[in-house]
């Protein structure tokens, strides 16, 4: 059992809210697993849902004022190769272009880098194309793929849906709502960033970028606004800075090294019986995984459903046809995996399974709360520092009447310029997160290029505060924590403050194994 100290016991019942434990989705049934989990019947892994201008509505007798966006990747290569698996992965003939900027030379010999002395500005240096090649002479060759992808590298496809996704953006904030402007034009007087505030990056542009620092989502960053504003709709010298953190700081993610207790909890969950009978639930279609891909035994396929959803569902997303039957006994497994190996029903199933842990782990056991606190709260503690800000700037326009109390003491960004959207490119864990913390009825794992899509509205009637809807794939979230068609700021604010952490201190709980 986890340990109930004075910490835990705490947050056990700070973050305890009546009447939020019960989702139509649920992955437990009266303190046994549920094997009649199921994901909605719109639910396609391999494209999401998008916002749609032509069915968008406003919120009535409002006028937007700000917007968030968290995005998942687009499609992508697999990160996990099983042992037989030989198939090819191109990513296409785009190619990433890399140089550097800006600043001043300065003598190697006679100037440390503390102490440069101004030889005059820097020329850009050649722009190198970034090739990915798989070399068929290395001994380790088989551990990634033949062809043009890096493990988990974003594809063709995975961009392209991030294009969409931006134009999609554009006909309703643009063209519709006229939150951003027609064109991107030069910053006129952007200010150096700062390296305490990155919100300072983009200086009069109205758009603000975070992604990780890996590849697939800082690319389908760029994609988005790629297509938010195409190469006629915006100025030829225009550019924006692009906000990451070292990935070892990343708030995006859970970070299972830095935060001891977040490990523990997820092991602590994972030794719980009704995970037990989740797993003796799905024996036969491990036992079938391990046949094919030839994986019985290792620890990345072991206890956990994360690999097989990653291997099979990103080759389902990429089959020429989804066939409806495959005769899985094969006298040459690897043959048979550079066909169209992966039927509907196997998909289907593969990402039920995997969707139940996602739920399970961040929404439904009793531990799932401060799991979630502790793998995204950071995360919520900077877009709250935010809506802090721009709330006191509603609050200073309209004279609407909420309560004042800061969501953080002294928050550390402050803001000249603000931008009205925000844009957080992040991965699956990073929305399945955000979901739980949500409450979403219908939460499943998110599919590539999934998006959560935070907005904030000012009321036409100055005495009223703040709303906030909340969009996940172009639909309102349902849940029973607030009304997200039009939640009142200062319950979205009291919810979402449940799941920031105190401080680090919460991640070094001592292991539960040794209490």
């Amino acid at each position: 059992m986890f340990p109930t100290g004075l910490l835990w016991l705490s947050l056990g019942s700070f973050l305890f809210v009546p009447g939020y434990s019960k989702y139509p989705n649920q992955a437990t049934v009266d303190g046994h697993f549920n094997p009649d989990f199921q994901l909605s019947h719109s639910y396609d892994y391999c494209h999401p849902d998008t916002p749609d201008s032509a069915t968008y509505e406003p919120v009535p007798g409002a006028s937007l004022s700000h917007v968030q966006i968290v995005i998942r990747h687009g499609d992508r290569a697999p990160i996990v190769k099983s042992p037989r698996d030989r198939s090819v992965w191109d990513c296409g003939p785009r190619r990433e272009l890399r140089y550097y900027s800006g600043g001043n030379e300065f003598d190697p010999y006679r100037n440390t880098t503390g102490e440069r002395s101004n030889l005059g500005p820097l020329s850009d240096t050649p722009k190198l194309e970034h090739v990915t090649y798989s070399p068929p002479t290395s001994p380790f060759r088989d551990f990634v793929f033949a062809g043009t992808c890096e493990p988990g590298e974003l594809t063709e496809l995975g961009q392209a849906q991030h294009r969409f996704l931006g134009r999609q953006l554009r006909a309703i904030y643009v063209d519709k709502l006229g939150l951003l402007p027609v064109r991107l034009e030069e910053r006129s007087s952007a200010a150096p960033p700062r390296s305490d505030s990155p919100y300072h990056a983009n200086g009069d542009v109205p758009i603000f970028i975070r992604s990780t620092t890996l590849w697939r989502t800082r690319v389908s960053a760029q994609s988005l606004i790629d297509g938010l504003y195409p190469a006629d709709r915006r100025a030829p010298g225009v550019h924006l800075r692009h906000i990451v953190y070292p990935l070892e700081a990343e708030t995006m993610i859970g970070q299972a090294i830095q935060c001891p207790t977040y490990s523990a909890l997820l092991n602590t969950m994972r030794a719980s019986p009704v995970y037990q009978e989740y797993l003796d639930s799905r024996r036969d279609i491990q036992t079938l995984y391990d046949k094919l891909l030839g994986t019985a035994g290792l620890k990345e396929f072991k206890d956990k459903f994360t690999s097989n959803v990653d291997v099979a569902m990103s080759r389902f997303c990429h089959q020429s046809t989804r066939p409806d039957y495959v005769d899985y006994d094969s006298d040459d497994p690897a043959a048979l995996l550079l066909t169209d190996w992966v039927t509907n029903d196997l998909a289907r199933r593969t990402i039920t399974l995997g969707s139940w842990e996602y739920v399970y782990f961040r929404r439904d056991h009793s531990l799932a709360d401060q799991y979630s606190r502790l793998g995204l709260g950071w995360f919520i503690q900077e877009l709250a520092a935010r809506w802090d800000l721009f709330r006191d700037a509603d609050i200073r326009a309209s004279h609407a009447t909420v309560d004042q109390t800061p969501l953080m003491p002294n928050p550390p960004v402050t803001v000249t310029k603000e931008p009205v959207l925000e844009l957080y490119s992040g991965h699956d864990e990073t929305l399945a997160f955000l979901s739980a913390i949500l409450g979403q009825h219908d939460m499943a794992w998110p599919s590539y290029a999934s998006q959560i899509i935070i907005e904030f509205w000012t009321p036409h009637d100055r005495s009223e505060e703040m709303l906030v809807r909340v969009l996940y794939n172009g639909r309102i979230v349902q849940s029973n924590k607030c009304d997200f068609s039009r939640c009142p700021y200062s319950q979205f604010r009291r919810l979402m403050a449940l799941y920031i952490p105190r401080s680090y201190d919460e991640c070094l709980v001592p292991d539960p194994s040794h209490p």
